[in-house]
């Protein structure tokens, strides 16, 4: 028979799994407790924790491969308690994270309103990491917004076919006319070369105005191009293929220019 472990906060027995060792209570109560304290901080208390969860979340998406937004950002920090402590001794940030953590309190802890670190510069080629000078405290809504604000041009890709070429600012809609919904468009990679799959039916291809492919290391597809040497009956009407040859290459990413499109 398994070993019970009791808890001394709700007075009952739990598995080794459902338990917490350090605090000899079941992790139930546990997280209760935790939540308890955290929905009783406020004001610089309140602002302080804040600002920790997102130094956490900042060192969390650096080391991450899953999200290729944050591929070759660094921080300047390896530790979160050490990132906070030298942002709160920053003045105009900290000063500005407080009032928003304010904000934020005020409002019921509504998500739009929530303080966020951000990045001034985003583009990594341009110095765009987490470090000193580029940082600055924006509300969720804000980032969100300056995410999407950037102009691009967007490629609808239906199978192997482009069915719709269009501005950022009228992508939503355009997702909303080809039936293509429950997909955040925030999150797609921009300058990348990459066809981004959307559902089971669309891909897109997004690429900033003044943006620049971004290198790769690798080949991202093989591409194949096939000529044939056609004679046309005038008589008839009829085309009759008398030789036709495949040329394959390897592309590096896919770039629509004015009138053309690179590989």
């Amino acid at each position: 028979m398994d070993k019970k472990y009791f808890c001394k906060e709700c007075n009952h027995c739990v598995s080794k799994e459902e338990y917490y060792h350090q605090g000899k209570v079941c992790k139930k109560c546990r997280n209760e407790k935790k939540n308890e304290k955290i929905s009783n901080l406020a004001g610089v208390d309140f602002a302080e924790y804040l600002l920790h969860k997102s130094c956490i979340r900042v060192l969390e998406r650096v080391r991450s491969n899953k999200k290729e937004a944050y591929k070759g950002v660094k921080c300047d920090w390896d530790k979160p308690l050490k990132m906070k402590e030298d942002l709160m001794t920053n003045d105009v940030f900290w000063g500005r994270w407080i009032e928003q953590s304010r904000i934020y309190e005020k409002s019921g802890r509504l998500l739009n309103v929530r303080p966020t670190i951000d990045r001034i510069e985003s583009n990594v080629e341009n110095g765009g990491h987490y470090s000193w000078g580029n940082l600055q405290v924006l509300s969720y809504s804000e980032n969100t917004y300056k995410a999407q604000a950037v102009k691009c041009k967007v490629v609808f890709i239906r199978g192997i076919e482009v069915v719709c070429i269009t501005e950022y600012e009228s992508i939503i809609n355009v997702m909303k006319e080809l039936g293509i919904s429950g997909y955040n468009v925030i999150s797609l990679l921009k300058d990348s070369g990459k066809i981004q799959k959307l559902n089971d039916n669309y891909s897109v291809l997004i690429q900033t105005l003044d943006g620049t492919l971004k290198k790769h290391d690798s080949p991202l597809y093989n591409g194949v191009i096939t000529k044939q040497k056609i004679i046309v009956d005038y008589e008839t009407g009829k085309e009759y293929i008398v030789g036709s040859n495949q040329y394959s290459f390897q592309s590096y990413g896919i770039w629509f220019g004015e009138d053309q499109v690179w590989a």
